[in-house]
């Protein structure tokens, strides 16, 4: 069976759906954060948050449908800067929590982060199947994607850190999840521009 191309509005009601799961879960991330002191689930909650400035940018991408050829890499070009930005502060966040680490309130951890990974990986499925064929739902997808690993990670490190206190661990994971999705996001661009003379 042929696959059928989404339409702008298939696309712009699937982007709703998934700026809604995020909007709610990256509120709870932020709250959990603070209270639980933990970094890694404050990396989460800040690539939530850039999750949702780049689903804002897709959606208003269709809007432009007459231009969207012109703005569709322009689009793309912020969205994964956003993703090179949050990576890059994280790091160096992470570094000097390495140095300097506290006691983190891990229940809170595993409980935010594994909801997390629900409901992105709820997201990546919505936008998985007609994400080829788009851009910028290719690069919404990628976020959700890579924010369903990361929620894993800081969900595992949160266990670790609660039958262990290896509360610098919390500043590890930040690192090389950061790490992971600055790769992925430069891989992404390599792509894009190997097929494309400019965005």
């Amino acid at each position: 069976m042929p696959h059928v191309h989404p339409t702008q509005a298939d696309i712009a009601s699937r982007l709703r759906w998934v700026l809604g799961f995020n909007v709610l879960i990256t509120g709870a991330q932020w709250l959990f954060a603070y209270l639980s002191s933990s970094l890694s689930l404050f990396s989460d909650a800040l690539h939530n948050t850039s999750d949702i400035l780049s689903i804002g940018i897709s959606l208003w991408v269709l809007r432009l449908a007459s231009r969207k050829a012109r703005f569709e890499g322009r689009a793309a070009l912020i969205n994964g800067g956003l993703l090179i930005g949050v990576s890059l502060y994280l790091i160096q966040e992470s570094v000097h929590r390495l140095f300097v680490p506290v006691p983190i309130y891990s229940m809170e951890v595993i409980a935010l982060a594994a909801l997390g990974a629900v409901v992105n990986g709820l997201s990546a499925w919505v936008l998985h199947r007609d994400s080829k064929s788009d851009l910028n739902l290719h690069i919404s997808y990628l976020h959700m994607f890579t924010d369903v690993v990361t929620s894993i990670v800081v969900c595992l490190g949160g266990i670790s850190m609660y039958l262990w206190e290896c509360y610098w661990l919390d500043s590890v994971l930040s690192i090389a999840v950061s790490l992971y999705i600055l790769v992925a996001t430069i891989k992404l661009f390599l792509s894009y521009r190997a097929k494309n003379e400019t965005f």
